[in-house]
């Protein structure tokens, strides 16, 4: 530990100094002389970690491994940067949700298409620039979808449980595709859009006007 003292003996003296002793010894030059530590052409100075130090060398050398291990937990993974920054926890009817968020267009346009499982707690979090009356579609979604449209405050307007679609047929272009796609809407004006595992929504009881939870003035201000 820095800033200790080390003793002129193994134990019974203070560490206030050479003249207080319980062996009874009363000056300096009395102690020197029969301290075990005392400077001789036979008898070298121990050096640290040795003799008088060893205690003192073993608490360095475990206090700088403890720092090193903090350091390295204290510092953040990629995974940890992806999570802060592209996942935004959410609370529903009780029930936390890690959802995805989609910011920009060509990731709300994109959606969780293509996916072929959507963990029990993940799914996607759509937040747009402005409110506005939308419609979704399960454009190539192999798997079911519920999903969930939310006003500016949060406030649940319409749900659905959106079934997986036929995949696109041979020959089959992007207008015919898309026009047989069933429309979900949200039936009101609508800034938030939350899309889950299908069937979650028959276990969260959740009803048309409740609130989740959101920080919505943050994520308006991140929205493109």
């Amino acid at each position: 530990m820095a800033g200790e003292r080390v003793n002129a003996q193994a134990s019974g003296c203070s560490p206030g100094g050479a003249s207080v002793c319980s062996h009874g010894w009363s000056d300096a030059a009395t102690v020197a002389a029969r301290s075990p530590w005392t400077p001789s052409p036979t008898t070298p100075k121990p050096r640290r970690g040795q003799g008088a130090y060893p205690a003192r060398a073993r608490r360095r050398a475990a206090a700088t491994v403890l720092l090193s291990l903090f350091a390295c937990l204290a510092l953040p993974s990629c995974s940890d940067k992806a999570v802060s920054t592209n996942v935004e926890s959410v609370q529903i009817a009780g029930r936390w949700f890690h959802l995805e968020l989609a910011l920009d267009e060509p990731t709300r346009m994109k959606g969780l298409g293509g996916r072929e499982f959507i963990e029990p707690d993940g799914g996607m979090l759509f937040v747009f620039p402005t409110a506005a009356k939308r419609s979704f579609v399960m454009r190539d979604c192999p798997i079911s979808i519920d999903i969930i449209f939310l006003d500016p405050s949060g406030r649940v307007v319409a749900m659905h449980h959106m079934e997986a679609e036929e995949p696109r047929r041979e020959g089959e272009s992007d207008w015919q595709y898309e026009e047989r796609l069933k429309r979900y809407s949200s039936r009101f004006d609508s800034q938030f859009v939350i899309e889950l595992a299908g069937n979650t929504l028959e276990s969260l009881e959740l009803e048309t006007g409740d609130r989740i939870p959101l920080d919505t003035a943050g994520l308006k201000a991140r929205a493109k």
